[in-house]
């Protein structure tokens, strides 16, 4: 009676295997690790930056130019994220229909905080800069709905340590119909605390150095019913249909961690900039931490000695790191008009070279000096995770207006910024290969500018559609950001 019960609850568990899958494969789909200027002028003209980079936040774009400010300068930012879209997994489970969600919300939130200060050491200047912004954000608010036929099969089953059932779905017994909805949020994204300094080398050219510390931390919480409906079982008497429920309450963090540098280098004329940053490879920690609970209901009954709960391990969680290779990029401007600038940049990145690692074990020394065991794997070995290299493009250009009330800029902006795009083997060797997916990026600016305060507005319309194996991921988001920057 009770391996009865186990099996067609197995059998729910594996339905829903799809959505509730490993939380880093789940939230870690959509990241482009764009690491190109922030603040509302850069949003606004596409950031295109390498090769301009006089504002303030030119530190996280190329920090040579920071050595062309004089004075003291503080920044804020402020942003609202508003993603839309849909997602379709055509074939999840055998004979189950499609998988359709939508993506609504919204998400605000401070995006960047910026202070720069020119300093003399030995009569030479420097100009150091701290910036905190958020790298990647991520809000997704979905409301996910399935349903169909399944087979439901007597055979005996076993559960894997987070409880995914190991079951082959055998048509010998009897089918059923399942539902399946899901509500989850996922909110968060990548920060960055970046420190850094340019000076005049030469002539025309300057130099600048950027540590960039990342943090933050993306959260998901969950909520999953699978119905299956109709079901015959020695678990209800005379083997009358029942009706059985699986909710899973799913909570998933993961935390980032990572150090790497950016080397810039600007040469500077009266018309024309022209920027090279090299980024330092980049080992970005992935922690996961996930909190799951598991309750079965029979005809709406709580089954509490089926109620299973899973806690990932505080001292010794998941942990996995993805070895980013060196990136490049280099860019320009050119002063059209007195009033009128164009930029333009081009950024290499050889994501086929990206390796990951999953952390074995960890060893805790008694001076807190701990050691850590990691096996490497082969992008192509891991799901989703066969990288190819991409190029980011990025154009911006800057119209400045003078009015009576003040400086009014307008700005148009354009970015080609690929997500690396992944391929998966499954078992019998097919291998289903994800087209170029990128964010296509179109913006729009304005502010007003006086002498001692700028007011920046940026709009920008970011849409992607991405499509591998069984999942068809189409995306769109409005983000507007809003920068205040002050010169003292």
């Amino acid at each position: 009676m009770k391996s009865s019960f186990v099996r067609v609850a197995a059998i729910l568990l594996c339905l829903s295997a799809t959505a509730f899958a490993q939380p880093e494969t789940n939230q870690l789909r959509n990241f482009n690790f764009d690491f190109g200027a922030t603040g509302a002028r850069a949003e606004a003209m596409g950031r295109a930056s390498i090769g301009l980079s006089d504002g303030i936040t030119g530190g996280t774009g190329n920090p040579a130019g920071l050595y062309m400010h004089d004075m003291p300068i503080f920044g804020i930012s402020y942003s609202l994220f508003s993603p839309r879209g849909t997602t379709e997994i055509t074939e999840a489970v055998s004979n189950s229909g499609a998988y359709l969600a939508d993506h609504i919300g919204s998400f605000r939130s401070i995006s960047s905080a910026n202070f720069l200060a020119p300093i003399r050491i030995k009569g030479h200047k420097f100009v150091g800069s701290i910036n905190y912004f958020r790298n990647y954000s991520e809000f997704e608010s979905v409301t996910l709905r399935a349903s169909g036929n399944v087979p439901v099969t007597p055979v005996d089953t076993f559960f894997t340590s987070d409880y995914s059932p190991q079951l082959p779905l055998v048509n010998e017994d009897s089918s059923s119909t399942f539902s399946h909805t899901e509500f989850d949020e996922t909110q968060g994204g990548l920060d960055v605390v970046n420190f850094g300094f340019g000076t005049r080398l030469s002539g025309s050219f300057s130099f600048g150095l950027a540590l960039n510390v990342y943090t933050g931390k993306m959260e998901r919480i969950g909520l999953g019913l699978d119905t299956l409906d109709g079901v015959q079982s020695r678990f209800i008497a005379a083997n009358q249909a029942a009706e059985y429920v699986v909710r899973k309450d799913v909570i998933d963090t993961l935390k980032f961690s990572g150090v790497n540098f950016t080397l810039g280098l600007k040469y500077n004329k009266e018309k024309f900039t022209a920027g090279l940053i090299i980024r330092t490879p980049l080992s970005l920690g992935v922690g996961t931490e996930r909190t799951l609970t598991t309750t079965v209901y029979v005809n709406g009954l709580e089954r509490t000695d089926f109620r299973f709960s899973l806690l990932s391990p505080k001292i010794d969680p998941p942990l996995s790191k993805y070895e980013l290779p060196l990136m490049i990029g280099i860019g320009g401007s050119y002063q059209v008009k007195e009033n009128f600038l164009v930029a333009a940049d081009l950024e290499m990145r050889q994501y086929s070279s990206t390796t990951v690692k999953f952390r074995d074990s960890l060893l805790i020394g008694a001076s807190g000096n701990n050691t850590e065991f990691y096996t490497e794997f082969d992008p192509s070995q891991v799901e989703f995770m066969k990288w190819q290299d991409a190029i980011v493009v990025r154009l911006g250009g800057e119209y400045l207006k003078e009015m009576s009330f003040g400086t009014v800029p307008i700005r148009a902006g354009f970015g080609y910024v690929p997500v690396p795009p992944a391929s998966i083997q499954t078992a019998d060797g097919t291998t289903f290969s994800a087209k170029t997916v990128a964010n296509m990026d179109l913006s729009f600016g304005t502010g007003v500018h006086w002498e001692q305060i700028k007011l920046d507005l940026a709009y920008t319309y970011t849409i992607r559609d991405r499509d591998v194996f069984y999942i068809d991921y189409k995306y769109k988001n409005h983000r507007i950001s809003f920068s205040f920057t002050g010169v003292f």
